[in-house]
């Protein structure tokens, strides 16, 4: 009898997880690839890279004389594309599509709460006790995404192209962004806008926020303050989005996950300081490193008849 197995597909602006788990939850393979948000990936590219990923996954299914009996996908993704591929792959396995909120609280088997997302992009999603849900941010890099990984990217390199022309005091942060984007003069991480559309793909630029977070926890004045400003806009998110759901309970659990968090205190700090001031009192968890075991905790639930 073969192995029945649970996949979860986690999309996000810079990568995609995969999670390959048993029904006890037991996770037994993990996968990262590229890009799955359509902002950030043409189709055709999209569909091969997805291959590309799934291709190993399909492989070690095989290994283990298993059968995958049902996906969960949720986050930024071409969905169409996703399920399509996915059927391809694993046959007539059912699809759960799950909300990005959702798999943040799931990992803490949480029903209910607020989640706030900080990845390339930044959102938030409030749900209370009986339902009721608001959302705010996820407006992408043009009109919004204030304190995601990608503004933290376009702040730094726009501070770097000030010390270049010399409207800011110089700082390490200049001489670390050329080296990461190869380039001897900042000026030249403009090859990064797309011609013909003037488009600035989402990746590469929120993809040198952790020089950002090394920088400022080393001092760097000009890092610090970006991270301070991090912070302080995801707070504010916070707080305007718990603001249109009426709660019960004295404290409402909130759950931070995405790649800016891996900025720790440098972040966190300045949250804390500016949603201590919300209309209500928050339980913290730690901050999710792998959204992806959220899904599997939603499928596990789901295999058990929850």
């Amino acid at each position: 009898m073969k192995a029945r197995l649970l996949l979860a597909i986690e999309g996000g602006g810079t990568k995609t997880r995969v999670l390959l788990a048993n029904e006890a939850g037991d996770i037994l393979g993990r996968w990262i690839g590229g890009p799955a948000s359509g902002l950030y990936t043409r189709p055709a590219a999209g569909e091969k890279a997805l291959r590309s990923l799934l291709e190993p996954v399909c492989q070690h299914v095989k290994a283990l004389d298993g059968r995958v009996i049902k996906i969960a996908m949720g986050g930024p993704m071409d969905t169409a594309l996703f399920e399509s591929v996915s059927r391809e792959v694993f046959g007539r396995a059912p699809i759960m599509r799950v909300g990005e909120y959702q798999i943040a609280l799931a990992v803490y088997g949480l029903s209910w709460g607020v989640a706030l997302i900080a990845g390339t992009g930044a959102s938030c999603t409030a749900v209370n006790e009986n339902g009721q849900t608001a959302s705010c941010g996820g407006c992408g890099p043009q009109f919004g995404d204030e304190g995601s990984g990608y503004w933290i990217g376009r702040e730094a390199i726009a501070a770097a192209m000030r010390m270049a022309d010399g409207r800011l005091q110089p700082t390490a942060l200049a001489g670390r962004l050329c080296a990461f984007y190869g380039v001897s003069r900042i000026w030249d991480v403009l090859s990064l806008v797309e011609r013909g559309s003037g488009h600035v793909p989402g990746p590469p630029v929120a993809a040198c926020a952790p020089i950002v977070f090394e920088l400022a926890s080393q001092g760097d004045p000009v890092s610090r303050s970006i991270c301070r400003l991090a912070g302080q806009h995801l707070a504010r998110l916070v707080c305007d989005t718990v603001r249109r759901v009426s709660w019960k309970s004295a404290r409402i659990p909130l759950v931070l996950a995405g790649g800016v968090f891996n900025g720790k205190r440098l972040i966190t700090a300045p949250f804390v300081s500016i949603s201590s001031h919300a209309s209500v009192r928050f339980e913290r968890y730690p901050p999710v490193c792998e959204p992806a075991a959220g899904l599997v905790n939603i499928l596990c639930n789901k295999n058990r008849g929850g």
